[in-house]
């Protein structure tokens, strides 16, 4: 009689379900048990990635840092051209990938887990300063940098909750819209 083949899952595939558990349950579907079962294999393979809940829990937080910020940032830098067209060009990658999906669910349960309070805080100093920048290479300063870095930041954090069923063709045209909204100075 032949062995059953044993499922061997990666790390990075246990915060890849993760983070889509979260998403779809919010944190009532961080159970290790729901997501041994999401996942197909025994609660013995969590423990193989990950030493305790905390572990995991910062694991998570940093996998999620990792693609919303650092991933995003380091794309976006890489692009030539002007500084509205890296900021159009942020634009486009986070809607294109769809990056800010996991964004309220991601903070919603950071409130659960008070230690990673300041990790957030860090992750949103860093996409500030990052945006900020660019709106600063535009000439932007003092209150009219500070309203377009919030509104930008604001609404790419909670588009996709706001507007969940919207087509990416739309998004995309609203998209324009907004970058030419913001890069304009007030007069």
């Amino acid at each position: 009689m032949a062995q059953p083949v044993k499922k061997y899952i990666s790390k990075q595939q246990w915060l890849d379900k993760a983070l889509k558990q979260l998403g779809k349950k919010g944190n009532l579907g961080l159970t290790i048990e729901d997501l041994s079962t999401a996942v197909g294999v025994t609660k013995g393979s969590f423990y193989w990635h990950f030493k305790n809940r905390d572990d995991f829990v910062r694991s998570l937080f940093d996998y999620w840092a990792e693609l919303s910020t650092t991933h995003v940032i380091e794309h976006v830098s890489q692009v030539d051209g002007s500084a509205s067209d890296r900021l159009l060009a942020l634009s486009r990658f986070l809607i294109e990938k769809d990056i800010c999906k996991y964004e309220c669910s991601i903070r919603g349960w950071v409130q659960i887990y008070p230690k990673l309070i300041p990790l957030l805080e860090e992750v949103d100093l860093r996409r500030y300063e990052y945006v900020a920048h660019l709106f600063q290479e535009l000439g932007f300063t003092g209150d009219d940098l500070e309203m377009r870095v919030r509104t930008f930041l604001v609404y790419y954090g909670l588009e996709t909750s706001l507007y969940p069923n919207q087509k990416l063709e739309d998004r995309l045209v609203s998209m324009s819209l907004r970058h030419q909204c913001l890069i304009e100075a007030a007069y």
